[in-house]
């Protein structure tokens, strides 16, 4: 294995190459390894310390959470490799082999997380090189009202107690979590060490749904938009519904509708992010507002409507289209095109009542003996039902074929679907040769104890009403034989209502072996007594032919919300809101609930992070991979960042912050006398800070000023040694602490928190099946593109920032040499670990 690690490298890869553009060969799906592994190398402190093998002087071998040395002493053979300027190319076997050895899951070929990969990388590096050989125990201490200066300084110091190392110095900040107890209101502080920002996507972990409300009045279905945390539950959506449409939440049902059937009815306690859609959202209406409190007016006022045929009313013409509030056209998209749109599409309320066709023409029986006042009776009872519990829909589960509303006691609801039958050429019995299929929107539609099965009919009617044809108007001079079959039809509804069972194909009533389709529901003033919980609405062939209007099935009319959260779903975020939604306060529910210490049990509570203390080189990681509904997926989301001058003092807590605040004050107060003269700083990060500054405008932001046209005159700040206490001389004579301890260069202000990005790691494609490619800035002010073995310079304009995964910043003005350890006195440790791995290769190797 030595021979083939150590062979000669092709002549292509040989010649010399400028330091640190070298590229690293693909092992068989490594890009992820490649990638983070360019990063790093770019890292100039830690590249500094390496190549200056100040690493030989602190092998940590017995360190039990370390790698007996393997990584830190493997990982820097590949740093010398790297930035030798012999080799256009480098194949990091030993190290890949290391990596596999002590963390098996990154073995194989498959794709893995490049994030993941650093993390054990960093880690690994640290406990290797960790400065404290034996590590004492430590008891964490509650804040118990103490200040959090007081609080956050013994956090630090226990950590450095037990981790000391150059990984310590650059890559480790200091979070401040902060838990309240939401019942007596007591406040919980803990400080934590990080390596990483994980940032998440504010947008992409929301929700964006997309609900269909289906009114009774028969109008034109609204669609609404919605924005959602995952965490929430299905009533919360009901909630958005109610605000945006006017209705009650209490007078909806939520549904999903797949096809023609209503699949699932989610019932208000189910969470959104463990219920795995499988169809469109569809909100029905079950309690219409005009006539739950209409016991007070006189029953006929409210129900009694003039005898007319269907062909009367098919005869109709709309003759108010004026004072119509929407006038729905179909596009071909399927939204609607709106003429004269109105004040009432932009309401809140979103009421388009008088689009319904319905409300002007809901066919009646003959006058028949008491048909008005039982009609009239039954009709105010069947909408003062009260609203189905929420327990009742507690045994519909996603995976049912339909909805299976069987097993409820009570409810006040029932379903239809619409069917036709078609012809079939192949039977089994001769009085089967035709066969229901479903089509059009299911119905749901109000029912009551009292409700008869004309008040059904009714309500059909009302909710179809838009979708039939109306006739022109009858001229008898002209002959027209398509209306005289139309007049020829003889009923009074086009369609019947029949019982059938949940599939919508069989009858509810007889046995199975009649192979009834189901038995026909009579319009008559009889109680309906749910006699069926589904029910058909067999359309009339003749009718559904000349009359039924199919394109306006799915026609809707989209309230302003839609585009709203379409448009943000789709425009780019920043870095800034991403650390806005790590730093947002968040609700711990029940399943997180918080141990109070005053309470001296569990409670709700509220928890927020802050930044306390920044390291030197600070890492963003983008949380572009995410578990929703049980799977992980990837989001595609453009964030925008800067590339030069990223000042992070909004994200820190009130302590570190205000410092900070305080400083920039006085700058701006000041910024007349700083004007004459600059600081002078190293050439490294002065170059890197004029070309990255080009990378804004490409990256869509831009500093406010030159990035390299301010920097603060050696006259108006005292050097500070170690980061330590600074004294301002202009400040009155005030003392302000640094919280962050950055060893700078002279002339740099330690409150003046400016970070520079000198590399990225982006990641294109799916997860899993994805490529990952990294971009780093060289010292000789360069930009690199590095793919695997290719290595090439770029201009900023080139960088695929769109899909960044990982950002590295540098702090401006650090000081690399003061990072480097005090070798004196002590001996390099140079033993070679080759011969550990050839035992370890003989073993994989035996013959069985």
């Amino acid at each position: 294995m030595s021979c083939i690690i150590n062979a000669r490298l092709d002549q292509k890869n040989q010649g010399p190459t400028e330091k640190g553009a070298t590229g690293l060969n693909n092992l068989g799906n490594t890009c992820f390894m490649n990638a983070a592994l360019q990063c790093v190398s770019n890292t100039r402190p830690l590249t500094q310390y390496f190549i200056n093998q100040k690493h030989l002087y602190e092998l940590n071998r017995s360190n039990p959470l370390g790698m007996k040395g393997h990584i830190a002493k493997r990982y820097g053979d590949l740093v010398h490799d790297l930035w030798s300027g012999t080799s256009k190319t480098v194949a990091p076997l030993k190290l890949r082999w290391t990596i596999g050895k002590y963390a098996p899951r990154f073995n194989g070929f498959q794709q893995h997380d490049s994030q993941e990969l650093l993390a054990f990388l960093l880690d690994g590096l640290h406990e290797d090189l960790n400065r404290v050989q034996d590590k004492p125990y430590i008891e964490l201490k509650d804040s118990a009202g103490r200040p959090d200066d007081e609080v956050a300084g013994e956090a630090w110091e226990n950590h450095i107690r037990r981790n000391k190392s150059v990984v310590v110095d650059l890559f480790h900040g200091q979070l401040q979590s902060t838990v309240t107890c939401m019942v007596c209101g007591n406040s919980s502080v803990r400080f934590d060490p990080f390596n990483f920002l994980s940032l998440p996507l504010p947008m992409e972990s929301c929700v964006h749904v997309e609900v269909v409300v289906v009114r009774l009045d028969g109008s034109v279905p609204v669609r609404y938009g919605l924005q959602l945390n995952p965490e929430e539950r299905y009533g919360a959506v009901k909630a958005q519904i109610s605000a945006l449409s006017g209705l009650g939440a209490h007078q909806l049902i939520l549904t999903e509708v797949v096809g023609a059937v209503i699949k699932v009815i989610q019932p208000d306690d189910r969470r959104l992010q463990t219920a795995s859609p499988v169809g469109a959202f569809f909100a029905y209406e079950v309690l219409p507002d005009s006539l739950a409190s209409c016991s007070d007016e006189d029953p006929q006022v409210v129900n009694h409507r003039e005898p007319q045929t269907l062909t009367q009313i098919q005869r109709m013409v709309i003759t108010n289209s004026s004072t119509a509030s929407v006038k729905a056209q179909p596009l071909a998209n399927g939204n609607v095109l709106t003429g004269d749109m109105g004040p009432s599409l932009g309401d809140a309320s979103g009421d388009l009542s008088s689009q319904g066709p319905g409300s002007e023409g809901v066919p009646e029986r003959p006058d028949t003996p008491g048909s008005t006042s039982s009609g009239s009776a039954a009709a105010s009872g069947s909408w003062s039902a009260p609203y189905m519990d929420s327990g009742m829909t507690s045994s519909l589960t996603s995976n049912s074929s339909a909805a299976d509303l069987s097993e409820l006691a009570r409810r006040n609801f029932v379903v239809a679907y619409h069917r036709k039958m078609m012809r079939q050429d192949v039977y089994f019995l001769s009085s089967q040769k035709t066969r229901p299929t479903l089509f059009g929107l299911p119905l749901v539609l109000p029912c009551h104890d009292s409700t008869t099965k004309q008040d059904l009919y009714r309500t059909v009617w009302t909710q179809v009403a838009r979708l039939v044809s109306p006739l022109p108007p009858s001229e008898a001079t002209v002959p027209n034989h398509a209306q005289d079959c139309d007049d020829s039809l003889g009923y009074e509804y086009p369609f019947t209502l029949k019982a059938v069972q949940k599939d919508g194909l069989m009858c509810s009533w007889c046995p199975w072996y009649k192979f009834c389709r189901g038995c026909k529901i009579d319009c008559n003033d009889t109680d309906f007594s749910f006699s069926s919980l589904y029910l058909s609405i067999d359309w009339d062939p003749t009718a559904l032919h000349l009359r039924y209007q199919a394109s306006q099935e799915r026609v809707y009319v989209d309230h302003p919300s839609v585009e709203r959260t379409r448009q943000q779903k789709a425009e780019p975020i920043s870095v800034h809101d991403c650390l806005e939604a790590f730093t947002k306060e968040e609700h711990l529910g029940e399943d997180e609930k918080y141990y109070c210490s005053h309470c001296k049990q569990h409670q709700l509570a509220l928890k927020k992070l802050q930044i306390y203390r920044l390291p030197p080189i600070m890492i963003i990681h983008l949380k572009r991979f995410q578990l929703l509904n049980g799977k992980w997926v990837k989001s595609q989301k453009i964030v925008r960042f800067p590339f030069v001058d990223f000042d992070p003092t909004d994200y820190l807590s009130l302590v570190p912050r205000k410092a900070a605040i305080s400083f920039k004050c006085q700058q701006r107060s000041r910024s007349q006398q700083q004007q004459q003269g600059l600081p002078t700083a190293t050439d490294a990060t002065a170059g890197r800070r004029n070309h990255a500054s080009q990378c804004s405008t490409a990256n869509g932001s831009s500093s406010q000023n030159d990035p390299c046209a301010w920097s603060p005159s050696p006259s108006s700040v005292v050097p500070v040694v170690n980061g330590d206490v600074c004294h301002d001389p202009h400040a009155g004579g005030d003392t302000v602490q640094d919280h962050h301890q950055h060893r700078l260069h002279p002339g740099y202000h330690p409150l003046d928190l400016k970070y520079q990005m000198y590399a990225l790691a982006c990641h294109s494609g799916i997860l899993g099946g994805g490529h990952y490619v990294s971009y780093a800035c060289n010292p000789n002010n360069r930009w690199y593109c590095y793919n695997d073995s290719s290595c090439k310079e770029v201009k900023v304009e080139q960088i695929d920032s769109d899909s960044a995964y990982m950002l590295f910043y540098e702090r401006e003005g650090i000081d690399y040499d003061a990072y480097m350890p005090d070798t004196e006195g002590k001996v390099p440790d140079a033993r070679d670990i080759d011969d550990e791995f050839e035992n370890d290769f003989r073993k994989m190797c035996i013959l069985q």
